[in-house]
């Protein structure tokens, strides 16, 4: 693997270009309806091996990056967008309006599959979202506070994971002491 690429770029890609493989694959015949079927699956195969040359090591190189839910998850979306874009050009398909409703139902599965655990921070009229991992999501805070954040969120945790975990079932969060 390219050390020079970083690790979703290449795993996307690959994930991308083997989508594109698996789409003519699995339609591309639809516009040769008086081909054999015995031809069009042997073609079908021929065309899927390119897929797994590309999907086999997307998965290989992003899996730790990313969990498996989420390596399925991306190729599921890309699948759906490189569907799309192939059914209004190839197969000259209309896209209705209850198939993009239904796409982006998937969409949104997706942002559920990629959301991490997370806490909310503010100083002084600052915010900061911050993973349990220590990523900063979004927002930011005076680097000396965030430091402090940073140290609190080590020794709590468990304890912010404990309360993760009981947000996401619905249930009441326990307060976690401050810094002191």
């Amino acid at each position: 693997m390219p050390s020079f690429i970083p690790v979703p770029i290449i795993s996307i890609g690959l994930l991308l270009c083997s989508n594109i493989f698996m789409t003519c694959a699995w339609y591309g015949h639809l516009k040769f309806p008086m081909t054999a079927l015995w031809r069009v699956i042997l073609i079908s195969w021929g065309i899927a091996f390119f897929e797994y040359c590309l999907q086999v090591p997307a998965n290989r190189y992003g899996y730790g990056h990313f969990t498996a839910a989420e390596l399925k998850t991306i190729q599921e979306v890309l699948s759906l967008g490189v569907f799309m874009v192939f059914s209004v050009f190839y197969l000259e398909e209309p896209i209705r309006w209850n198939y993009v409703l239904g796409f982006a139902m998937i969409v949104g599965a997706a942002f559920v599959i990629f959301r991490k655990p997370h806490i909310h921070a503010e100083y002084s009229g600052d915010e900061v979202v911050v993973a349990l991992d220590g990523e900063v999501l979004e927002g930011e805070i005076p680097k000396a506070k965030m430091k402090l954040l940073d140290a609190w969120m080590v020794i709590h945790h468990d304890d912010l994971a404990a309360n993760w975990e009981l947000l996401s079932k619905g249930e009441q969060y326990f307060r976690i002491d401050p810094l002191k």
